[in-house]
């Protein structure tokens, strides 16, 4: 995220989405995919939408319509990879240390 690259916008999105979502954080996974979907790179792509679709719609299920709005209107909030970097220092926090 730190190197603001292109090819992160191929990778961590995919990777935020699923994650988060499947440690059922709905919330910061529609947060991800919202601001990432404003890039054309990433609308356009059939891979990131096979990869993430799904989930998005499983969001829809598990989030109030109110609630889903808001997490959509924090993902259009501040820069894109503000808010990737956010997302992904909430996964990182989650490491458990080793034994």
């Amino acid at each position: 995220v730190d190197t603001r690259s292109r090819f992160t916008l191929f990778t961590l999105p995919a990777t935020l989405v699923v994650l988060l979502s499947d440690a059922g954080k709905w919330e910061q996974a529609v947060e991800a995919y919202t601001a990432v979907i404003t890039d054309p790179s990433v609308a356009n792509s059939h891979w990131f939408v096979d990869m993430v679709g799904n989930r998005m719609e499983r969001a829809r299920e598990q989030l109030t319509e109110e609630a889903y709005q808001v997490a959509e209107q924090y993902g259009r909030e501040g820069e894109l990879f503000a808010v990737l970097g956010r997302l992904e220092q909430e996964i990182g926090s989650w490491a458990v240390a080793p034994c």
